[in-house]
């Protein structure tokens, strides 16, 4: 596989841009680009991969670092905006101290029973 093509398909992710309008603004430019097949398939195969293992190699450093240490814990919890039904919402758990998230988990909102779990 082409570096540049993987490299493309991550620079869209990670820049958090839309994948058809990008590929479409490159290809309306004249540059030689990927089909948005292709960049959905890298996603899949391994930037999600690779970015949920760099994440969990942080997370277990951030932990290290901090064990033995007094803990200062902060969460916040978001569904969705006024007027919308959300079926999920994302809470977060910061170390105030460090000013290092912990923890990011995605539940259903319809749940009672909440917990925070490091790694699945």
């Amino acid at each position: 596989m082409p570096a540049g093509n993987i490299l493309l398909s991550a620079s869209i992710l990670f820049a958090g841009a839309i994948p058809g309008k990008t590929l479409r603004v490159l290809r309306l430019m004249g540059v030689i680009g990927i089909h948005p097949n292709t960049y959905f398939r890298h996603q899949d195969k391994y930037l999600h991969k690779t970015i949920r293992q760099v994440w969990e190699k942080c997370t277990i450093s951030l932990i290290n670092q901090l064990r033995g240490t007094e803990l200062v814990l902060g969460g916040d919890g978001r569904s969705d905006s006024m007027g919308h039904c959300a079926k999920y919402g994302t809470y977060s758990l910061l170390e105030l101290n460090a000013n290092k998230i912990v923890c990011i988990n995605t539940v259903q909102v319809n749940r009672v029973h909440y917990s925070f779990k490091i790694f699945r």
